[in-house]
């Protein structure tokens, strides 16, 4: 006979809350993920490192001053669009007076 571990079942008032931190798991690995892409995108085609936190902060207009093929800016404002999803709390989109424009490749 194969022994089963035993499984635990929430109460049903701690049900809400396990379900929302899922919830807020599943959005904070899409996001990791997206930036991931765009960091790969940026050192494949511009040999550019860009922090989580700078691309955190841009908007679409800062990926347009970068010298890119068009695909790959719409596939960069994809995954910015994926990132600022909208009811985000986080950072609101434009709000920061910290935000920097990506830094344009030399040459």
């Amino acid at each position: 006979m194969i022994a089963i571990a035993e499984g635990y079942i929430y109460p049903r008032e701690a049900r809400a809350v396990r379900d929302l931190l899922r919830k807020r798991s599943q959005l904070v690995r899409t996001r990791t993920t997206q930036i991931l892409s765009i960091q790969n995108l940026l050192a494949r085609n511009l040999a550019i490192q860009a922090s989580g936190n700078l691309i955190k902060r841009w908007q679409e207009d800062d990926i347009e001053t970068l010298a890119l093929l068009p695909e790959q800016k719409l596939a960069l404002k994809s995954n910015l669009a994926l990132m600022h999803l909208p009811g985000r709390t986080h950072h609101a989109r434009g709000s920061n007076p910290a935000r920097q424009p990506p830094t344009p490749p030399l040459g």
